[in-house]
Order: structure tokens, then C-alpha cells, then sequence
């Protein structure tokens, strides 16, 4: 086969062919090659050695292939960019005030007071103590609990003078409209008799 190639090479030359017109197959990919478009594979064909075209389409088909993706990945990055656009000035849209601003801040009641001052108070045996609970804001609605109240956390409205006759722990708290509930005021009374 070699030199079947090697006459037919020297045959189309010597016919006066020019070297535009000149073709061989590749026996080992079965490719023709022109010795106008490719004279080394047409010389290494024509000298029974196989072509470099497979190897020449394998690197032109990787350098399309590297250039189909980086314009598949700049399309996908304008893509992503128009998406955070729109995102963002759909956000825009959607908040009424800057993001950063925080959200005012609510004002606390102020703590009640519990009077007398806990401690050990001495009465009569049979007497009670009064205690009682003042607003400082003059407002808010006042709420206690006690040691002998049997739930736990069950606050009552603040009426009117509490009256203890035992060892009693008061806490209280204020609540105004519009406010945060104030800070719980204790006392730990000690009754002696």
C-alpha cells in the first residue's frame, strides 16, 4: 500500500499536477488531505506515514470548545448580573425607608414602687401589714403577684392596699400603653408578731 501511495504521489507530480490539485486519503483515519491545504499531512500521507489531522481537529475542536465556554459563562454572568439588578430594584420598591435604619425603639415603663420597704415589719398578733404600689409614670396599670399565690405568674390588677399578715415575697410591674412593661419591683417581707 505504501507504494501504491508513493507512485500515485509521484505520478500526480510528474502529470504536471499542481500542487493545489493534489490529494491523498489517509489510510489510518480515512481523511483526505490536499497538498494545498495541508502540505505536511500531505507529505507525511504521501510517505506512508499517517497524518496529523486528527490531531489538528482535536486541538481545533478543543479551542472551540474552550471559547464556547467562556461565552457560555460571560452569557451566564449577564444573565446573573440583570437578575440582581432587578432584584435589587425591585427591593428598592418594596421598602418604604432604608434598610439600615433600625426600627425606633419602644420607651419602657418605669418600674413601680413597693412601700413600706420589705424587710421585718413587728405587729400585733391579728394585724395585718398594708402594702401598697405606686406609679411613678401615674398611667400604667399595675400588676402583682405574691409568695401565697398558689399559680405561679398569676398577676392581679392592683386595686388597692395589699394586706399581709405572714412571711410574704410582693413583685410588681406597671404596664402603660404604647410601652414596653416595666422592670419587676420586689419586696420580701417578714412578719413578726
Amino acid at each position: 500500500m505504501q507504494a501504491t501511495m508513493r507512485w500515485l504521489m509521484v505520478a500526480v507530480l510528474a502529470a504536471g499536477a499542481t500542487a493545489a490539485r493534489a490529494q491523498l486519503i489517509d489510510p489510518s483515519t480515512g481523511i483526505t488531505v490536499d497538498a494545498a491545504t495541508d502540505p505536511m499531512d500531505f507529505s507525511a500521507v504521501a510517505s506512508g506515514q499517517p497524518g496529523s489531522f486528527g490531531t489538528e481537529a482535536a486541538a481545533a475542536a478543543q479551542d472551540a470548545f474552550g471559547a464556547q465556554q467562556a461565552a457560555q459563562a460571560a452569557s451566564d454572568q449577564e444573565l446573573q448580573d440583570m437578575m440582581n439588578q432587578s432584584s435589587a430594584a425591585n427591593s428598592d420598591n418594596d421598602t418604604p425607608g432604608p434598610a439600615a435604619a433600625p426600627p425606633p425603639s419602644v420607651p419602657v415603663t418605669p418600674t413601680p414602687t413597693i412601700s413600706p420597704k420589705g424587710g421585718t415589719i413587728k405587729v400585733v398578733k391579728g394585724n395585718a401589714v398594708q402594702i401598697t404600689l405606686a406609679d411613678p409614670h401615674a398611667t400604667a396599670v399595675l400588676y402583682y403577684t405574691t409568695s401565697e399565690t398558689k399559680t405561679m405568674g398569676a398577676w392581679v390588677p392592683y386595686t388597692g392596699p395589699i394586706q399581709v399578715t405572714g412571711d410574704t415575697t410582693i413583685k410588681a410591674l406597671a404596664i402603660d400603653n404604647g410601652e414596653e412593661p416595666s422592670k419587676v419591683a420586689t419586696e420580701k417581707f417578714n412578719i413578726k408578731n
